[in-house]
């Protein structure tokens, strides 16, 4: 009995560090069932030069780039409009290098709530842990005008680690939006594939404990 019991602890142990291994999650301020405020948005583009949102965050391991997600809507303009992400690293608490820029296309209407737009990576950069970056939103395009909505969940700006610029330059300059609700964003990296020699350990302890079990079963049939 003693033996089935570690059998079956070992069992759950594996079976929840192969689920552990599959989390890609590098940070989010999505509320539940990625949730988000759908009726109050920061407006990105718009202006002759064009508003730049930018947001910050620091990943708590080591992980490469997979994808963002933000909710967005379009403002008006007339067909999709398009809005360049860029991943960019820190530099003196601002926006500095450009590590990545994707262009996404947003067609799901601002007054009913935008939707979930996710941006791709084609390069998937190393972000590492306990070093900031930073989620840049721009208009490529003079003229179109996208929503960011805001998170539901209480994420306001603090310590500068919400910054916009009314300019249309990502080089800045950059001003701090502290206090005011941060738009709502997921950072997602790869998921993890678990280690080979995990899933040996696993098959092997399943094997075994069906084995277990079978044994137990013949020899009451036996003793009957």
């Amino acid at each position: 009995m003693k033996r089935a019991s570690s059998m079956i602890i070992t069992l759950v142990l594996l079976l929840g560090g192969v689920g552990q291994a599959k989390a890609g999650l590098i940070f989010t301020n999505l509320g539940p069932g990625n949730s988000y405020n759908t009726t109050s948005s920061w407006s990105v583009g718009g202006s002759s030069f064009g508003v730049l949102v930018a947001v910050e965050f620091m990943p708590t391991t080591t992980s490469r780039f997979q994808d963002a997600v933000m909710p967005l809507g379009n403002e008006g303009t007339s067909g999709p409009a398009h809005v360049l992400v860029s991943l960019m690293a820190n530099q003196g608490g601002s926006p500095g290098a450009i590590l990545e820029q994707l262009t996404v296309s947003v067609s799901a209407p601002a007054s009913a709530g935008g939707a979930l737009t996710t941006a791709a990576s084609v390069q998937h950069p190393t972000l590492t842990a306990g070093t900031p970056y930073w989620l840049v939103l721009s208009e490529p395009t003079q003229g179109e005008t996208v929503g960011w909505f805001w998170n539901s969940t209480g994420d306001v700006g603090v310590g500068g680690n919400f910054q916009t610029n009314p300019f249309g330059s990502l080089s800045g300059p950059w001003f701090h939006q502290d206090q005011a609700t941060r738009p709502a964003f997921q950072i997602d990296g790869p998921r993890a594939v678990p280690d080979p020699s995990d899933l040996t350990l696993l098959a092997t302890a399943t094997l075994s404990l069906a084995g277990y079990f079978g044994w137990r079963r013949a020899r009451r049939r036996v003793a009957a």
